[in-house]
């Protein structure tokens, strides 16, 4: 099992202070004297066990569910192209403003613009390409 290098607690403590609290062995403000948290994460433990039993207690993950504004796959793939060959900040700004110009100024196939249907949030994207 992977603890988190920060967690004060195990699932397996977790449970069981969150069972003492639910079966009236200890107050939220003993139990959180007693494993060293504070009262809020009684409360939040407590909460999930009653909701999830024994599988609530183990570490979730932190990383976002949704990213609303990702950037399209075409321009993550240019900037990776562009960290590549090394070239600094003001270099990689440049270069990809200088293709966002060129692709505002028309929008046809041959400017390097390939406008998507949407985006991961479903809003309208366009992508610009300088190759």
């Amino acid at each position: 099992m992977n603890i988190h290098k920060n967690a004060r607690l195990t699932p397996l403590r977790r449970e069981e202070m969150a069972l003492a609290v639910l079966d009236g062995r200890l107050t939220k403000a003993q139990a959180a004297r007693v494993y060293g948290v504070t009262s809020k994460i009684v409360s939040r433990w407590v909460e999930r066990h009653k909701t999830g039993g024994r599988a609530a207690m183990m570490d979730r993950s932190s990383r976002p569910r949704v990213t609303p504004r990702q950037i399209c796959q075409v321009l993550a793939q240019r900037i990776i192209a562009l960290r590549r060959q090394r070239l600094t900040g003001k270099h990689k700004d440049s270069t990809l403003y200088q293709a966002f110009v060129k692709s505002t100024k028309s929008n046809s196939p041959d400017t390097g613009v390939r406008q998507s249907s949407q985006t991961c949030d479903g809003s309208p994207s366009i992508c610009v390409v300088s190759e």
